[in-house]
């Protein structure tokens, strides 16, 4: 091959290898990133800020405080005649998290009614991990068992929703997903059911 023709050759090679590993390197560290940023949620050392939104109307007798992720957020403020409806639903909570912040917002809201929904915040972290799925399960298990435990504590009508199904993952997504956490979800849901007490004021829900 003519000298030349390898020069113009050998630079765009070059160029192309430049960017591969540009590409592939700040794949990793984005990967990186988004694995120590969950796991400081699932690990919390102290309780996040939710910025709770509520309705009281004129002489209402009752409170239902719903308690979970974005999931619960996203339910906003049903309407309920004769109810204050307080919403502590907040985007990305681990159930560590709200083990955290549940005994301040019950102490405040006094609800006689808790609905809570998480938990696949925490499952996120199988995809990544997937050699941690049983710690993660049994962990997010035990947290959301102490929510209820709080709120039984406080006589509270507890409904435990189990944690939703995920949907289909963005493009984005697919680079830290995999089919273990469809398989968590049925494995934490499978724990919660344990706590089913009706008798006890205690209902674990399927949705689905």
């Amino acid at each position: 091959m003519p000298r030349g023709k390898f020069h113009r050759l050998k630079w765009p090679a070059l160029a192309l290898a430049v960017l591969s590993a540009a590409i592939v390197f700040e794949f990793w560290s984005a990967r990186n990133r988004y694995e120590n940023q969950l796991s400081r949620q699932i690990w919390p050392v102290a309780a996040p800020e939710i910025s709770v939104i509520s309705v009281s109307p004129a002489n209402f007798k009752s409170t239902v405080l719903l308690l979970g992720d974005s999931r619960m957020a996203q339910w906003d403020l049903p309407p309920l005649a004769g109810w204050r409806v307080v919403n502590a639903g907040a985007g990305g909570l681990t159930t560590g998290q709200l083990r955290l912040c549940a005994p301040k917002l019950l102490d405040e809201f006094h609800p006689d009614v808790v609905v809570l929904e998480a938990g696949i915040n925490d499952l996120k972290y199988v995809g990544l991990r997937t050699e941690l799925s049983p710690q993660i399960i049994s962990l997010a298990a035990i947290n959301l068992t102490a929510v209820v435990h709080e709120c039984a504590a406080r006589h509270c009508q507890v409904i435990m929703l189990e944690t939703w199904p995920a949907g289909k993952p963005s493009l984005a997504r697919r680079l830290v997903w995999n089919a273990e956490i469809p398989k968590a979800v049925d494995s934490l849901n499978a724990q919660l059911q344990k706590l089913n007490a009706p008798e006890q004021g205690i209902r674990v829900v399927d949705l689905f």
